[in-house]
């Protein structure tokens, strides 16, 4: 039987929020691929210095959204490589274990477009994936390889603005998955004390 073509969406997830699993739906509803594998960062090469959550709470928190989800699924091949995680890098290694096929969709945001000339062997990453854009800019950059836009919604969700309302016990329900939500007020995961994480709640 021939194994379902798998599309790549990485990140820091830090947290995972329903703006990722609404693209990885939208991903599998686009035609050509059975799978999404979520993939986090160790340290992602555009912000190194980034202080983000444990890698270790990042996973759980994925793992946690990811449950009941068939289709989706975590590689936490970047945290065990260790050091900046670079994506050409990532799709050799899942490429020499047998996890993808030969050409794997990889997941980008439209706001990247600037950027991804710096990325680490851009020539040779893009010749290896199909790029899988989705929108999250009304007025998209443009990119200088070939590419699928998706149909995405693009929703006013953000990692950061999510662990500043978290910090300031602000309401996330409904804004990542319950069992997320959870977990960070169980951690008292960015700035959360025992005091306030009720609003949390």
């Amino acid at each position: 039987m021939k194994r379902p073509r798998v599309a790549l969406l990485g990140g820091s997830f830090d947290p995972v929020h329903i703006g990722h699993l609404h693209i990885a739906a939208v991903v599998l509803a686009s035609g050509g691929y059975g799978r999404v594998l979520f993939v986090p960062a160790n340290l992602p090469s555009h912000k190194p210095s980034a202080r983000l959550a444990a890698t270790t709470h990042r996973l759980r928190m994925l793992q946690l959204a990811l449950a009941g989800h068939p289709r989706f699924a975590v590689s936490d091949v970047e945290v065990r490589r260790g050091g900046i995680s670079y994506t050409v890098d990532t799709v050799r290694e899942l490429q020499a274990c047998g996890a993808i096929g030969e050409r794997p969709g990889l997941v980008i945001g439209d706001d990247l477009g600037a950027d991804l000339d710096t990325w680490r062997e851009a020539d040779t990453l893009f010749g290896m994936v199909e790029l899988l854009v989705a929108r999250r800019r009304r007025s998209p950059l443009p990119l200088a390889w070939p590419h699928r836009v998706l149909a995405n919604h693009r929703l006013p969700i953000s990692s950061s603005d999510l662990r500043r309302r978290v910090g300031a016990g602000q309401v996330i329900r409904n804004l990542v998955p319950e069992a997320v939500e959870a977990y960070i007020r169980e951690q008292r995961l960015y700035g959360l004390t025992a005091r306030d994480s009720a609003p949390c709640a």
